[in-house]
């Protein structure tokens, strides 16, 4: 496909760029090395977390980070345990399907 064609003439993005613009449309671009992206999908996001999950993530990575002990011990953990599910919850957002698929499973190649 045009939109996968890399400036060496090669057909494998060497990484991707993912924005996410002020009007929530989450843009997918594939970044060929030496190259400047070029947009690949735009659409808009899903976003899959609620304002609790995004409260504690913010929580873990500006305050708890900062100091992680004492009254904290509890907490702490059991949000870091959520990072992962809710990382996959965010890929599948992005990467769910169409062309941003597309391009993600072009680059993992």
């Amino acid at each position: 496909m045009p939109f996968l064609q890399c400036a060496g003439g090669g057909d494998l993005p060497d990484r991707l760029l993912v924005d996410l613009d002020m009007d929530g449309q989450v843009k997918v671009s594939s970044w060929p090395e030496g190259g400047l992206p070029e947009e690949v999908s735009r659409a808009p996001l899903a976003w899959p977390l609620d304002s609790d999950a995004l409260e504690d993530l913010r929580w873990y990575l500006e305050d708890y980070l900062l100091a992680p002990y004492g009254v904290w011990e509890e907490r702490g953990p059991a949000i870091r345990e959520k990072l992962a599910g809710w990382g996959d919850l965010v890929f599948g957002s992005v990467f769910a399907d169409g062309q941003a698929r597309f391009a993600y499973e072009r680059a993992r190649r």
